[in-house]
């Protein structure tokens, strides 16, 4: 597992990052994983805004021996492990990798997610995405425009708007399997597509790899030969590993994030914020991970401190890291943050089962 947390982020009770790296960290531990945490940004370009430390990240993980990183689990700074018992063998790597686990050359490299938690009809696809969905057979594959034209008919234009809008790729959560293909995809992206990617876009990390990659179904030279990369992304629901944590309109500051709002909204019709806290119910449901994109630094503070201060998930923390022989670390209490622009932060005292 692997983030990025620039030290001001960090440090102090209103350092938000600190509350996410602290439980994401721990939830490594308790299943056996390795948590590397970037503390300061891997950009040289002048320039490049602070989002491309996502493919950049991702490349300086990947580029480790393949049997020390076999798999990569990228969070963003304010995504969280907020289902601590679900390991990610459980519900990534046997879903959706299953038969080609053992095979690198064949199968998706990379699973991210659409914008919206909303799912189609096969319970895993972002419901008017699924010409979007790598692990499908090439028959079964949807054309993008016939699709859109599909939900329209469907669920009218302006809806069909919103969906398609959060058909865009959220690469604030992706899992990656660690091969030849996989670092030339991520070379690929941390370049922004060798220099052709838009970088005056809203969120151009997510635009190079979506539209311009996926979309344009782009071609990459490997050592592996030809790349596509639609077909070396699986984009699933939000809602199986980076559900969207609150669609709180006073909280909201994202268009992208409204228009995910508006989606779930409509499929949705119960859907209330809690009206005790005002935030949406994703840290009281069974999401996996919550991820509280869109909001404002004070309402991403409240959300993840909720997320860290919930009894029951962090005595179910503590008990698998007991079982395990491990303490609970605490980030909020020591500056853990080193010189070094990357390191291992914590090392289980058995990470040879996951190699994640």
């Amino acid at each position: 597992m692997a983030s990025i947390y620039t030290p001001n982020l960090l440090q102090g009770d209103k350092g938000w990052g600190a509350y996410a790296a602290e439980l994401n960290l721990n939830y490594a531990i308790a299943h056996g994983y390795k948590y590397i945490m970037f503390t300061r940004s891997l950009i040289t370009r002048p320039g490049w805004v602070f989002v491309w430390n996502t493919p950049l990240g991702g490349e300086a993980v990947l580029g480790r021996e393949e049997d020390d990183c076999k798999w990569l689990f990228w969070l963003d700074g304010d995504a969280v492990v907020t289902n601590v018992r679900i390991t990610l063998e459980d519900r990534l790597i046997n879903p959706h990798f299953g038969a080609t686990i053992n095979d690198t050359r064949d199968g998706p490299i990379m699973l991210a997610s659409c914008h919206t938690s909303v799912t189609a009809e096969d319970g895993v696809s972002c419901e008017g995405c699924t010409c979007f969905r790598a692990t499908k057979p090439v028959e079964e594959r949807v054309d993008c425009r016939a699709e859109y034209a599909a939900i329209t008919q469907k669920y009218g234009v302006q809806h069909a708007h919103e969906l398609s809008r959060n058909c865009l790729i959220n690469t604030g959560a992706y899992f990656v399997r660690n091969s030849v293909r996989a670092r030339a995809l991520f070379q690929w992206w941390a370049s922004a597509g060798n220099r052709k990617c838009n970088l005056r876009v809203a969120t151009p990390e997510q635009g190079c790899i979506g539209v311009q990659g996926m979309a344009w179904d782009a071609n990459i030279t490997s050592s592996a030969g030809p790349l596509r990369v639609k077909e070396a992304i699986d984009m699933l629901s939000a809602s199986v590993f980076n559900s969207p944590g609150t669609f709180e309109d006073r909280y909201l500051h994202d268009a992208m994030a409204l228009s995910a709002k508006k989606v779930w909204v409509h499929k949705n019709s119960t859907a209330r914020a809690d009206p005790n806290t005002g935030l949406f119910s994703c840290l009281r449901s069974s999401a996996f991970v919550c991820h509280p994109w869109g909001l404002d630094s004070t309402a991403k503070t409240a959300f993840l401190r909720e997320a860290i201060g919930d009894e029951r998930r962090m005595a179910a923390l503590r008990q698998m890291l007991h079982a395990r022989g491990e303490e609970y670390v605490h980030l909020r209490q020591h500056d853990r943050t080193s010189q070094e622009n990357v390191g291992t932060l914590a090392e289980p005292k058995d990470a040879s089962g996951g190699g994640v």
